[in-house]
């Protein structure tokens, strides 16, 4: 086998703009006191876990929740600018039930082919994936065996792992559920032939047992 990763990727701990329902895309607010405790007891969760390399968005709740995790473990983190939460333009820091009934609102979270960013600036479900493929591709491509921590958000996370591991962009929304503040998904990535492509499969999808 040319290839076997497991990569695990969490999403970050709560923050002070998921409690205020607030926006929060490009903008970043702290973690909670919840947040940090969600952060780590997944660390604790994943301490047995050899993990070769950490990855995380730049943003200081994936930052920090990716800190707590590695808590005092000898693994390098690296800060990857593809793995950023998408933008949500002129709605950044605004109170999201204000936007119930706003048709673009409502395609963000249910169409995303038809998601529309011509008013808010913002960026697309689209662009969100071609930066956030490009990061796995160059993981892959570094590495070769073992374990890898990824951080990142909410809606990114959605979509890529949906994505890669077969799914079109498209009908995500339609296709899978929102993933849970410092839950923990599993993709296996396998290359058996220089000549083929490597496989990306689900092992473990949402899990938030150890926050319990």
């Amino acid at each position: 086998m040319l290839k076997n990763l497991s990569i695990y990727f969490v999403r970050h701990g709560e923050t002070e703009f998921n409690q205020l329902q607030l926006f929060q895309g490009s903008s970043d607010s702290p973690l909670t006191a919840k947040g940090i405790k969600q952060a780590k007891q997944t660390g604790i969760a994943l301490k047995n876990i050899d993990f070769n390399f950490a990855y995380s968005s730049p943003q200081k709740r994936a930052v920090d929740t990716a800190n707590y995790i590695i808590a005092n473990r000898n693994i390098n983190l690296d800060f990857h600018d593809g793995l950023r939460e998408i933008s949500f333009g002129n709605w950044e820091q605004k109170f999201v039930p204000d936007y119930y009934s706003n048709e673009d609102f409502i395609n963000f979270e249910q169409n995303a082919q038809k998601y529309s960013t011509l008013d808010n600036k913002g960026e697309s479900f689209k662009e969100l994936l071609d930066r956030s493929t490009r990061v796995i591709a160059d993981i892959v491509e570094q590495h070769y065996h073992g374990n890898i921590l990824v951080v990142s958000h909410g809606s990114l996370l959605r979509q890529l792992i949906y994505v890669i591991t077969g799914g079109a962009w498209q009908d995500h929304l339609e296709k899978t559920t929102i993933l849970g503040n410092s839950s923990i998904s599993i993709v296996n990535y396998q290359q058996t032939d220089f000549d083929a492509p490597g496989i990306f499969s689900i092992e473990v999808l949402n899990q938030i047992d150890h926050l319990n």
